[in-house]
């Protein structure tokens, strides 16, 4: 389900495409007949066409206002866009009421919560008593992880965050060692006693990892907690895990140590490669509350990558350093406003809205090419800025404004799903393709009259 974004994104984005380039040829079309004519045959006896030119001729002598605006609008919500927040909490991606939402309300009120998650721990090939109280006290440490909800406003109402189940194969093993048949034997004679009864379940407790030289045991702490936690709560719970964990590690290696340095006690075997005892907490609960962080710092890189490529591509298709740079701003903008409203608002940002950014901006700059070619093609039959860009609107912007449409339609009609990233990622798609129809029909014209040449 977590593709379906991607999917639904592409398919959408080939119908609008494909939608503003027939617009945009048979607009070509009309244009070489208008090629010839005089100034009053510039502006199209279109409706929309018409005041389309008429709002941009009311605009362009405040071109330089309306550019300052955009700039400080940039700035501002590149400042919003650095506070955005994550949202980690894998029941909000379904709407409320759907039926994986109730299955997992009832493991999350009624059997410890639906977050689970696991501590891998190397042990020896034969686990002592020494190091078995060492695991026995990391399980008291996590038992006894209290931390305070950080989300002020439901802070009165909100329960102490904490761990709701903490189990491993020591903790059967203090119950097997009850028995008076087994409780003279050591650990894992006692744990191969009962294996045959724990089926495939023993593996899952103690493992081998064959990929090690040589071969390592595995201990695994099984660990269940609310899935239904803020974003901040969330990474805040695991860093605790974490840091008991790293404490743990910390008096193992330096046992170990201790244990080398003295003549009188033997050298205990290595619990990895290293010699180190180093503990991982991992699993399906950690791995989703990274998953979007991943895909959200990611996202800031591949939107790098991505407007050092359409830069190229604009310079290469327009043969100018100029327009292409002008053509930037006006598709940014949307875009970095939809994030940082996420960031002022405090709203999570999902998988969907995560990857807005990328997307938006490589399918809304065809409209600026579109835009810029007419231009430049003005320019050369010796038109003025002012002719170039009323007639570029006359002619393209009528093709802008229907792809534009259609791009909309599109990716509204993902708002239906019940995969919330896929509602989020449509929506927002569809603001930012308004949004950038609305930037390259006014504010890259008034960019283009401030800084080109006749």
């Amino acid at each position: 389900m977590a593709l379906t974004p991607f999917l639904s994104s592409h398919w959408e984005s080939r119908l609008g495409l494909s939608v503003d380039l027939n617009v945009s040829h048979h607009d070509s079309h009309r244009n070489d007949s208008h090629r010839t004519a005089t100034d009053k045959s510039i502006v199209s006896s279109d409706r929309l066409s018409l005041w389309l030119v008429n709002l941009l001729q009311t605009l362009i002598p405040r071109s330089r206002y309306l550019v300052w605006g955009a700039l400080i609008a940039f700035g501002i919500s590149l400042w919003g866009a650095s506070l955005v927040q994550v949202e980690t909490n894998f029941i909000q991606n379904f709407r409320p009421g759907s039926p994986i939402v109730q299955a997992y309300e009832a493991i999350e009120n009624d059997l410890g919560g639906a977050g689970v998650w696991d501590v891998i721990i190397p042990i020896e090939p034969t686990l002592g008593g020494d190091r078995a109280e060492s695991i026995r006290e990391l399980e008291r440490e996590l038992r006894e992880i209290r931390l305070e909800p950080q989300n002020a406003d439901h802070e009165e109402n909100s329960e102490t965050i904490q761990l709701s189940s903490v189990m491993s194969a020591i903790d059967a093993d203090d119950v097997w060692s009850k028995n008076k048949l087994l409780s003279s034997l050591s650990f894992d004679v006692r744990f191969n006693a009962v294996r045959a009864l724990l089926g495939s379940f023993a593996e899952s407790l103690i493992a081998v990892d064959l990929s090690d030289k040589p071969p390592q045991r595995m201990l695994r702490i099984m660990l269940r907690s609310k899935e239904q936690l803020e974003a901040n709560e969330k990474l805040a719970l695991i860093d605790a895990v974490q840091s008991a964990v790293d404490r743990y590690s910390e008096r193992v290696n330096a046992a170990a140590t201790s244990s080398r340095q003295s003549a009188s006690q033997p050298v205990s075997p290595t619990v990895s490669g290293s010699g180190r005892a180093e503990g991982i907490v991992s699993g399906y609960y950690v791995l989703l509350t990274s998953l979007v962080s991943s895909i959200v710092s990611d996202q800031w890189v591949c939107l790098g990558f991505a407007t050092i490529g359409v830069w190229l591509a604009l310079v290469t298709a327009l043969r100018s350093f100029l327009l292409p740079t002008l053509a930037l701003l006006p598709n940014l903008l949307p875009s970095m406003l939809i994030m940082s409203w996420f960031g002022w608002t405090g709203t999570p940002i999902n998988l969907g809205a995560a990857m807005i950014a990328a997307v938006s901006l490589g399918i809304s700059v065809d409209s600026s090419l579109h835009y810029l070619d007419r231009f430049q093609l003005e320019q050369k039959a010796n038109r003025t800025v002012l002719e170039s860009l009323r007639c570029a609107q006359s002619e393209i912007g009528l093709s802008v404004t229907l792809a534009t449409l259609a791009l909309v339609l599109g990716f509204g009609s993902l708002a239906v799903s019940d995969f919330l990233p896929t509602v989020v990622f449509g929506t927002t798609a569809a603001i930012s393709m308004i949004g950038s129809m609305i930037g390259n029909l006014f504010l890259l014209p008034s960019l283009v009259h401030l800084f080109s040449r006749n």
